[in-house]
């Protein structure tokens, strides 16, 4: 066999031979190209896409040890993030950071000098925004938060937060929840701020309020871990607002009706509990002590609204309003345990101490009694029509809100008194009756109960109507008055503002919304 005729023949034997020592790659100029590698591809961290995670760390699968496994970001294995020389029969690698956006994981491999080609996309992944995290900046009003116990003396709060992205709107909560919104905002300018100005938060004797905050990109309700506390004066409650009747915010009330003190601090009462305010005589709500009275309306609104100054604040502290006293008679009217059968609007309610047999303008009571029997402060009486408590909504205690002594009420809640409508006639009469004999100067939210009675009103307690054209208007009864005219809902409109009488007194309300 000449050289020719032996080249001839061995040369296909020679090609078979070189394919069978390079399995799954052949080499076309210079480059190898991968046939068939058996290499898988897993998320391992996170273990789901899309994720925030934006460095997410990949398993590869079926190697072989020694392999270098280049991973990229894309299916032709233009941008690499990664790489690994694999030990065993696996490896992990960890992506270089991703922006936002899709991607389609690739990988190639060397071995032996020779590097396969691009595996295409053998992974989609997506990195999504991560989820900004929104913290308190700083309180603008007030320039700190109240501490526990004080009250609030602003009508509402306002503070920055920070990690919004800009233009996202920012929601603030008072609630972990995120369900009650109490204000909200858009992030703009650098750094990116909230700057939120509330709007008017819940009253609580002496709770704290936690902050929450949502944006319109943020997922999830995050606590701002900033708690503003926000409560009513000492000797006030929180009362429910109630717009039905005008009360449109929620306000703070005495629970005891005025007793006349030498400070704010209540620790000294006034030597006598009657006549008019002065530098000396400082209205407080405080169980000690008879009610202020012999006093008129004009110096019991005044009496109030000097508070303010004595608190250092302003238009919080005034006399209280029709619509307040409407809020607050509604309102015991609504609760179950203040009906005599455990029900509302079963059996009657209490008209508080208005059972004294003889008058004389002696026989006011103090606030430390529950109830009382007739003609003695000093016995606690356990009939139900006369307990002098009632409860709210909110399971705070109110006093004497029916008897002991009526109180002056401002017919609204504007600055300076104003003036009520009138009755021409004179005369108690039915709450039921004053729309007619009134000739609809009254509106029936201005007086009437939210439930409808069967039968005579009076006759669940819930007082009667005095008619008159005096201007100025009290509320509620009288120690010596009874049945039927003491009441919630008790109402005398016949006296002038200047009307001082020992059987008259008021109480303050604080309003944190003006």
């Amino acid at each position: 066999m000449n050289r020719i005729t032996m080249n001839l023949f061995y040369a296909p034997l020679l090609l078979l031979m070189y394919s069978c020592n390079n399995i799954g790659t052949a080499t076309f100029n210079g480059s190898a190209v991968l046939v068939d590698s058996g290499i898988s591809l897993s998320l391992s961290a996170p273990i789901s896409s899309p994720s925030t995670d934006d460095t997410p760390t990949l398993l590869l699968s079926g190697l072989k040890s020694g392999q270098v496994i280049r991973l990229f970001s894309d299916s032709i294995c233009n941008t690499q993030v990664g790489s690994v020389t694999s030990s065993g029969s696996s490896a992990s690698v960890t992506s270089s950071s991703l922006s936002v956006g899709s991607y389609q994981f690739a990988f190639n491999v060397t071995e032996n000098g020779s590097t396969s080609s691009c595996s295409g996309g053998k992974l989609s992944y997506e990195v999504t925004a991560a989820t900004p995290t929104l913290t308190f900046g700083a309180w603008i009003s007030p320039s700190s938060a109240p501490t526990a116990g004080a009250p609030a003396n602003i009508s509402k709060i306002s503070f920055t937060v920070l990690g919004a992205q800009s233009g996202e709107t920012v929601t603030i909560y008072a609630d972990s929840g995120c369900t009650s919104s109490v204000g909200s905002a858009t992030a703009s300018g650098a750094p990116v701020t909230a700057t939120i100005l509330t709007n008017s938060l819940p009253i609580g004797t002496s709770s704290a309020i936690d902050l929450y905050a949502q944006g319109s990109v943020t997922s999830g309700c995050q606590n701002l871990s900033e708690t503003f506390h926000f409560s009513c004066p000492t000797g006030y409650i929180p009362v429910p607002k109630n717009s039905a009747v005008d009360a449109a915010d929620d306000f703070c009330v005495m629970k005891w009706e005025a007793k006349c003190a030498t400070d704010i601090t209540g620790a000294s009462s006034c030597a006598s509990a009657t006549g008019a305010s002065s530098a000396t005589q400082v209205a407080v709500s405080t169980a000690q002590g008879l009610p202020w009275r012999s006093i008129t309306q004009i110096e019991a609104s005044a009496a109030c609204t000097n508070l303010n100054s004595l608190n250092s604040v302003t238009n919080r502290y005034d006399l209280i309003s029709n619509p307040e006293w409407m809020a607050i008679a509604r309102n015991i009217e609504g609760t179950a345990s203040n009906w005599s059968n455990g029900s509302v609007g079963s059996g009657a309610l209490s008209v508080g101490h208005a059972n004294s047999s003889t008058g004389g303008g002696f026989k006011a009571c103090n606030g430390t009694l529950s109830n009382v029997a007739a003609d003695n402060c000093a016995l606690a009486g356990t009939d139900p029509n006369y307990i002098r408590t009632h409860t709210l909504s909110n399971a705070q205690i109110i006093w004497d809100i029916p008897g002991n002594v009526w109180e002056w009420v401002d017919w609204t809640m504007a600055s300076g008194l104003a003036t009520s409508p009138s009755c021409p006639t004179l005369s108690f009469i039915e709450l039921s009756s004053v729309s007619t004999t009134c000739s609809g100067n009254f509106l029936t939210k201005e007086y009437l109960p939210a439930l409808s009675y069967t039968g005579t009103m009076s006759n669940f307690n819930l007082g009667q109507f005095h008619t008159g054209s005096g201007g100025a208007v009290i509320r509620g009864g009288e120690w010596y008055d009874d049945f039927p005219v003491a009441g919630i809902f008790a109402m005398m409109v016949n006296h002038s503002p200047g009307t001082s009488m020992p059987e008259i007194g008021f109480r303050c309300v604080y309003r944190p919304y003006n």
